[in-house]
C-alpha cells in the first residue's frame, strides 16, 4: 500500500477545521444569548416603531421582519430584530444570499425588483434598516 506524503496532514487539518467551527459556533451562540437577554420584551411592534410614521410601509416591514427572523435564533428561539442589525456580521447573510432574500422579500412585500440598480440604496445595504429602505424605494408590483 502506497500512501501519499500529505496523508498524515489531512486528518489533522480536518480535525483543526472541525475544532475551529465548533469554537466559532459556541461564540456565536453566546453572542446571540446576550442579544436575546438585551432584547427581552421586544417584538415586531418595537421593530415597526423604530421607523418614522412616514417611513412605515407595513407590507415591507412585516416581510423583512418575518423573512429575516429565522437568521437570528438561538436554541430554536427567535431574537427580536432591530433596524440597526448588521446583515453580514449579526445575521451572517452574505451578498449572494442577500440577492436571493431580496427577491423573496420583494415578492412578500408586493415590490418589483425591476431597475434595482437605479435604487439609491443598491450596493449600500449593510443593515436591516438599509434593506427596508431599499425595498421601500422599489416600485410596487402591478396587480393583474
Amino acid at each position: 500500500m502506497v500512501l501519499h506524503p500529505l496523508f498524515p496532514w489531512v486528518p489533522a487539518g480536518t480535525g483543526i477545521a472541525i475544532a475551529l467551527l465548533y469554537v466559532m459556533s459556541r461564540r456565536r451562540a453566546a453572542k446571540l444569548r446576550t442579544l436575546a437577554a438585551e432584547r427581552q420584551g421586544e417584538s415586531i411592534c418595537t421593530f415597526v416603531r423604530a421607523y418614522a410614521r412616514g417611513d412605515r410601509d407595513p407590507f415591507v416591514l412585516r416581510a423583512v421582519y418575518e423573512g429575516l427572523a429565522p437568521y437570528l435564533t438561538v436554541g430554536g428561539t427567535g431574537i427580536p430584530l432591530r433596524s440597526t442589525d448588521l446583515l453580514e456580521q449579526d445575521l451572517q447573510v452574505d451578498g449572494e444570499e442577500l440577492e436571493f432574500l431580496a427577491r423573496d422579500l420583494a415578492t412578500r412585500s408586493g415590490r418589483a425588483l425591476t431597475d434595482s440598480q437605479a435604487n439609491p440604496y443598491y450596493s449600500r445595504i449593510k443593515t436591516i434598516g438599509d434593506l427596508v429602505a431599499f425595498l421601500r424605494a422599489q416600485p410596487p408590483t402591478v396587480a393583474a
